[in-house]
């Protein structure tokens, strides 16, 4: 299994109990050693990571074959979202599951931007605007709604902010604001930072390995 943008694990680490191996890309530090602590604690031992972006990833027969992809919430920012989709479909897996949002990022999200930055947040694309890409394409794709909830936990704005950085994609030269906003916005909870958002039902879009093609 290939996991894009595995965070702390969330994902990978339970389905690593499913799967014979698992690769996942992830670019941060902090979400790298949280998915590695989950791994040790869920006794799972079967996950090699990738320290990179999905687009920054060159070598991509050195992965592995892969007979499921996913990439949960992790492709707002690529700006060649045609070649970071065909990277994926090269793979030629059975099923490539990509969560999206319906609608924007988040009211959260966009709240930090513009007080950080005094702009307006620009969201990257819906999960319907990629629905219409691979019908365009002639894709084979399933929309499927779901419902979710997101709980983030920080230890303090020392773990807060690489993570919002990574997510709204901006600078060490609003860390000073950043953090202002942080401390201002998050709820503290036994010395916690903590945010959690109903998110708007996510669609989930399958693409399914055409009859006849082998399997990775």
């Amino acid at each position: 299994m290939l996991d894009i943008g595995a965070g702390d694990g969330r994902l990978a680490v339970p389905l690593a109990h499913h799967f014979a191996h698992v690769v996942a890309i992830e670019p941060s530090r902090i979400m790298r050693e949280r998915l590695l602590a989950m791994a040790v604690e869920a006794k799972v031992d079967n996950i090699a990571i990738v320290p990179e972006l999905w687009e920054d990833v060159e070598k991509i027969s050195s992965l592995g074959k892969f007979d499921f992809i996913i990439a949960s919430h992790s492709l707002y920012f690529i700006e060649n979202i045609a070649s970071a989709i065909d990277k994926m479909l090269s793979f030629q897996a059975a099923a490539t599951i990509l969560v999206l949002r319906t609608g924007t990022r988040g009211r959260f999200a966009e709240e930090v931007y513009q007080k950080v930055t005094g702009e307006a947040y620009t969201n990257g694309p819906s999960s319907f605007e990629l629905y219409k890409f691979f019908i365009d394409r002639d894709i084979n794709a399933e929309l499927r709604m779901i419902h979710s909830q997101a709980r983030h936990v920080f230890k303090g704005l020392g773990d807060a902010l690489p993570y919002w950085k990574k997510m709204l994609h901006l600078g060490c030269e609003y860390d000073d604001m950043f953090s202002e906003v942080l401390s201002e916005t998050m709820e503290t909870v036994d010395n916690d930072l903590v945010y959690t958002e109903e998110k708007k039902p996510a669609v989930i879009i399958l693409l399914n390995k055409p009859e006849g093609t082998p399997h990775g």
